[in-house]
């Protein structure tokens, strides 16, 4: 029984759209990664530029309290510095048609094959190589903004609490 050209080309366009979808997704990732990574090191850089006169402000008790919360807020900052920058801006592309198949492709060959959907099917096979490794990318890249978000979220609010006694101290 021969394949029906027309549920072929169907499947290859759902295959496409399903790619472009995809990569949408992981571009996305990207950009909320960049911007996690972009915050947490405009963070990093504010409070590292002040905490000498923060804790020169501040005696004993307090001073000891400010330089834990600013040690544990950088240090949760540079891990969602390193999580956004690893998990979601390192570029990965992948396909799964090679440019030698896609040349391939306007050979006598291939145009003049008189069923279409044997090219068509080769062709939703290196598209099906490309949506699992996008897949893949974009769980990847969606674990780490996760990651990063919860460790900015914490950085922070460390730093946060450093500035509250700061402020309570010298105010009072």
């Amino acid at each position: 029984m021969e394949p029906n050209p027309a549920a072929v080309a169907w499947y290859v366009q759902r295959a496409e759209d399903l790619l472009e979808d995809l990569r949408d997704r992981v571009q996305s990732l990207r950009s909320r990664g960049g911007q996690l990574a972009g915050f947490s090191g405009a963070v990093i850089a504010l409070a590292g530029a002040n905490a000498e006169s923060m804790l020169d402000a501040v005696d004993h008790a307090a001073r000891v309290a400010v330089g834990i919360s600013l040690l544990a807020g950088m240090m949760m900052l540079i891990g969602a510095f390193a999580t956004a920058r690893r998990g979601t801006l390192l570029p990965r592309s992948v396909s799964g048609i090679s440019a030698k198949e896609v040349a391939n492709y306007v050979t006598e060959r291939f145009t003049h094959e008189p069923d279409l959907w044997r090219v068509q099917v080769r062709a939703i096979r290196g598209l099906l190589v490309s949506i699992d490794w996008t897949t893949r990318q974009g769980d990847r890249a969606a674990r780490a903004v996760t990651r990063a978000a919860y460790l900015f979220l914490g950085g922070l609010s460390a730093v946060g609490v450093a500035l509250a006694i700061l402020v309570s101290v010298v105010s009072f």
